[in-house]
């Protein structure tokens, strides 16, 4: 059914911004630690 096929997508979609928000993360802690590493003083982001 088309609802059927709509929450599937739903649940895919949400699947694949969890991922985004992982890598976002672990971009920013990169940023953060690459700072940290030319700058003693911790920045927040």
């Amino acid at each position: 059914t088309l609802k059927a096929g709509a929450e599937k997508e739903k649940s895919q979609k949400k699947l694949y911004s969890r991922l985004d928000q992982e890598k976002e993360k672990i971009k920013d802690s990169e940023k953060i630690y690459l700072a940290s590493l030319s700058t003693e003083i911790p920045r927040d982001m």
